[in-house]
């Protein structure tokens, strides 16, 4: 977070790691997850923030811009000062 909070402050959302490779990764690690029968309960939200992100257009985004997802839901913009 002390690398990626000043730019999410910024909405510097410019990529480091891109969305789409985020999705990518995750799916691969639930698929596996699931073929060696082991639970993973803290990723059940991930792959729709993703996907929504995806659909939103912003898969070549930062993953930070998962932040965009959060305030979508909350009906709020985060930003230096707020």
């Amino acid at each position: 977070m002390e690398a990626k909070a000043p730019k999410m402050l910024d909405r510097n959302f410019r990529a480091g790691f891109r969305i789409r490779l985020h999705q990518k990764d995750l799916r691969n690690v639930l698929q596996t997850a699931q073929e060696l029968n082991v639970p993973f309960p803290g990723f059940c939200t991930s792959p729709q923030m993703l996907g929504s992100l995806v659909n939103d257009g912003e898969q070549d985004l930062d993953h930070s811009a998962i932040l965009h997802f959060l305030e979508k839901l909350a009906h709020v913009e985060v930003k230096k000062g707020s």
